[in-house]
C-alpha cells in the first residue's frame, strides 16, 4: 500500500519540490519584500496542492468495496398505543470506515397507505432517496451536525412516526443483514392488548435476493412469547448471519 501510495503522490510531491526551489532562487538574488510574499503564497498553494492529493488517495484506499461504515450493534424500537398510531426508532452504533463521513443512508421499508413522518434526535434529516421497485429499501438521508473521522464510533437515530388508520399496514420488522454486526435487539411494545392476549411471535429469515432474482420463501426457525406485564415481544440476534434477512411478525 506504501509503494502505490508513493507512487500517487510522488509526481505532485516532485512538483512542488521544484516550484520551491525555483522560489528560493528568486529570493536570493531579489532582495525584495515583494517577491519575498510572492514565493511564500507560492509555496502555500503548492502545500495546498499536496495536501488534497493525499487526502483524495487516502480516501479511495479507505472505502473499500463500498463499505463506508461498520455496523456494531442496533436497537430497534416499534410501538402502538392504539394500532393506529405507529412508531419506529433505530438506534445504530457503527464505525467510520472512510477519511469522513457527513452523511449516514438509513434504509426503511412502510407498507401503510400514507408516507411516515421522519425525524432523528441526533442527525438532522435531508431527504428520502425512493427505491425503484418493491423488493428495494426506501433511504433516508440523515446528515451528521459534526463529521465523522476514520475509525471514529457514532450513534445513528432514526424515527418515524405514521398513522395507520386504515390499518393496511403490516404487522412485522424485517432486517437485512449485508455486513457483519455483532448485536440486533428488536422491541415491539403493543400497548392495546388485553390481558387475554397471549399469541406467540414468529422469527424467520430468507436468503437475500437481488431485484432480478426470484425472492426467497421466509422460513421460521424460532418464536418468542408475548410479554403480558410490559405488553410487548423482545428478541435478540446474535452475529446474525450476512446475506439473509431476519424478520419477526406477529398477529395485529
Amino acid at each position: 500500500m506504501i509503494k502505490k501510495l508513493w507512487k500517487v503522490v510522488s509526481v505532485p510531491f516532485y512538483v512542488i519540490g521544484s516550484l520551491c526551489s525555483i522560489a528560493s532562487i528568486v529570493v536570493l538574488f531579489f532582495n525584495d519584500k515583494n517577491v519575498a510574499i510572492i514565493a511564500l503564497g507560492v509555496f502555500c498553494l503548492s502545500l495546498l496542492f499536496f495536501l488534497t492529493g493525499i487526502f483524495k488517495v487516502l480516501n479511495r484506499f479507505l472505502e473499500k468495496e463500498n463499505n463506508s461504515h461498520k455496523c456494531i450493534s442496533s436497537f430497534i424500537q416499534y410501538s402502538t398505543d392504539d394500532n393506529e398510531n405507529i412508531t419506529v426508532e433505530t438506534y445504530k452504533l457503527i464505525q467510520v470506515k472512510c477519511s469522513l463521513m457527513q452523511e449516514y443512508d438509513a434504509g426503511f421499508k412502510w407498507s401503510g397507505r400514507d408516507a411516515p413522518d421522519i425525524s432523528s434526535e441526533l442527525q438532522d434529516f435531508k431527504i428520502v432517496k425512493r427505491a425503484n421497485n418493491s423488493v428495494e429499501y426506501d433511504y433516508a438521508v440523515l446528515v451528521f451536525r459534526k463529521p465523522v473521522l476514520f475509525n471514529e464510533t457514532t450513534v445513528v437515530h432514526f424515527k418515524t412516526n405514521s398513522n395507520d388508520v386504515n390499518k393496511v399496514s403490516l404487522p412485522y420488522i424485517e432486517i437485512p443483514i449485508r455486513q457483519p454486526i455483532e448485536f440486533i435487539q428488536i422491541c415491539i411494545s403493543l400497548g392495546y392488548k388485553d390481558q387475554n392476549f397471549n399469541k406467540t411471535a414468529k422469527i424467520s429469515k430468507r436468503l437475500l435476493t437481488n431485484e432480478n432474482q426470484i425472492q426467497q420463501e421466509h422460513q421460521n426457525f424460532d418464536s418468542i412469547a408475548f410479554d403480558k406485564i410490559h405488553k410487548q415481544y423482545i428478541y435478540r440476534l446474535i452475529n446474525p448471519k450476512v446475506g439473509y434477512s431476519y424478520k419477526i411478525s406477529w398477529d395485529r
